[in-house]
C-alpha cells in the first residue's frame, strides 16, 4: 500500500500494487 493519501473536491484518492508490482488507484467519490 502506498502511503500517499489525496484528497480532492470530487473524491478522495490512494494507491496500491498487486502482487506483480503494477500500481493501482482507488477512488472514493465524496458524499
Amino acid at each position: 500500500i502506498d502511503p500517499k493519501r489525496q484528497d480532492e473536491s470530487y473524491g478522495r484518492f490512494a494507491w496500491i500494487y498487486d502482487p506483480d508490482g503494477n500500481k493501482i488507484e482507488l477512488w472514493q467519490p465524496l458524499t
